[in-house]
């Protein structure tokens, strides 16, 4: 939208953006030289920061913000935060993610130009994550976590856990570490075939949380619609736009934006883990008032000796 200022939750239409583009008139060289490029690298383009998209046009940081301030956006954060927003759209699967590289990559002839030392793979997958967990920490909101915590703190609410794909496993690791502190605990999946019987009788104390990466699943959607019909409490971890999720009633957003292939879980495991740390400092206090009021007195250390009591009986653990 003209004149979007930076950081508004106003929503624009890739395809708007590109005619914005395309319609842009004589531009001066270097501007010119910016549109070129996004109108052969869209939507990969979009993932790019300021000094990336700068550096694969060939123009300076200044003459990228000078294009995005004729095109209606108050600087280069509005309008790459556009094309993110919709971007994400076209780029929902690791396939089109690599497409994308492709077609950013072959801009330049020299690869090496643009990666510089394959052994420093590790070293720009670490900066990534860093920064994504550390935008990760800002963009959830502290009060929303709270509320989970406080919720999963109450062992006498049952709970049911739940993602898809690859991220039921991720969920699995959260469950296996959750088991020492809570009971009363579902985990749906992996096959969704089997989560109507799972969840049949689901009563209006139960809380549903659920994870999503990139897309926003059929199943998952399904499972909070019917969790909602029956006064249950939904929570989702996801990296989408709260507001692209109106069927939730609480949503803890985390970030994982980059032009990677394949986009790090680390910001879903920082979200969850930071879950697990607030209801062991529950527990810290006591059994949460209202499984109190309930008579459920569980949770840690008594599951924790009663988990490791069983693994000793299996003798699957080597002592150290």
């Amino acid at each position: 939208m003209v004149g979007v200022e930076d950081g508004a939750e106003s929503v624009e239409p890739l395809a708007s953006v590109v005619e914005k583009i395309a319609s842009a008139g004589e531009l001066p060289p270097g501007e010119s030289a910016v549109a070129g490029y996004l109108g052969r690298a869209l939507p990969g383009a979009a993932l790019l920061n300021l000094q990336q998209l700068s550096d694969r046009a060939g123009v300076s940081t200044a003459t990228v913000t000078r294009f995005a301030k004729r095109l209606g956006y108050s600087g280069f954060k509005s309008f790459n935060a556009a094309l993110r927003r919709h971007a994400h759209h076209h780029l929902q699967h690791p396939g089109d993610r690599l497409a994308a590289h492709h077609v950013n990559t072959a801009v330049t002839t020299d690869r090496d130009a643009q990666h510089p030392g394959d052994s420093d793979t590790l070293g720009r997958r670490a900066e990534l994550v860093q920064k994504n967990v550390q935008a990760t920490s800002v963009s959830v909101d502290p009060d929303a976590l709270a509320r989970v915590v406080d919720l999963l703190a109450q062992e006498a609410r049952p709970l049911y856990l739940a993602a898809v794909a690859s991220g039921h496993f991720v969920m699995a690791h959260f469950a296996s570490l959750l088991a020492y502190l809570r009971g009363n605990t579902v985990l749906l999946g992996p096959g969704t075939d089997h989560w109507p019987h799972a969840v049949a009788g689901m009563p209006s104390d139960a809380v549903v949380l659920a994870s999503s990466v990139d897309r926003d699943p059929a199943a998952i959607k399904a499972l909070m619609l019917y969790a909602d019909r029956r006064g249950a409490t939904t929570v989702l971890i996801s990296n989408a736009p709260a507001a692209t999720t109106p069927w939730v009633q609480i949503h803890l957003e985390f970030n994982n934006t980059s032009d990677a292939v394949f986009r790090s879980r680390t910001p879903l495991l920082t979200v969850l883990e930071a879950l697990l740390d607030g209801v062991a400092a529950a527990q810290d206090h006591g059994a949460h008032p209202e499984d109190q009021a309930r008579g459920v007195l569980g949770g840690s250390p008594s599951r924790a000796d009663d988990l490791e009591e069983m693994f000793a009986l299996l003798g699957t653990h080597t002592p150290r």
